[in-house]
């Protein structure tokens, strides 16, 4: 049985042809090199939207790490002004630098 030339060429795609580099002067590399680009051009495409969420990723837990210590420090910051915001804190300093305060406290009832 004899092969034809197509044959022989089909054959001929073993890995030592495609390692050197042989296969890319075939026909069919030459007739789709505009896909070749195009698929070239989507991976870099990929690799820098991949880089891109690594690092949005990383400033994500970077900020939520400062707002956790944010969120700690205004709570301790809280915790030692609430005496100073007393009202009785408040009368007995308007006193002592001798100013008028009067402020009335509203009762609300509710009704059936």
């Amino acid at each position: 049985m004899k092969m034809t030339e197509q044959e022989k060429k089909s054959i001929k795609y073993n890995f030592k042809r495609i390692i050197s580099g042989d296969i890319l002067g075939e026909d069919f590399f030459f007739k789709q090199f505009k896909l070749h680009i195009l698929l070239v051009v989507l991976m870099l495409f990929f690799i820098n939207n991949k880089y891109s969420l690594s690092n949005k990723l990383l400033e994500m837990e970077y900020l939520k790490k400062n707002l956790i210590y944010v969120s700690d420090k205004n709570l301790d910051l809280l915790t030692e002004l609430v005496p100073y915001s007393r009202l009785s804190k408040i009368e007995k300093l308007l006193e002592f630098k001798k100013m008028k305060f009067s402020y009335k406290i509203q009762i609300y009832e509710l009704h059936k």
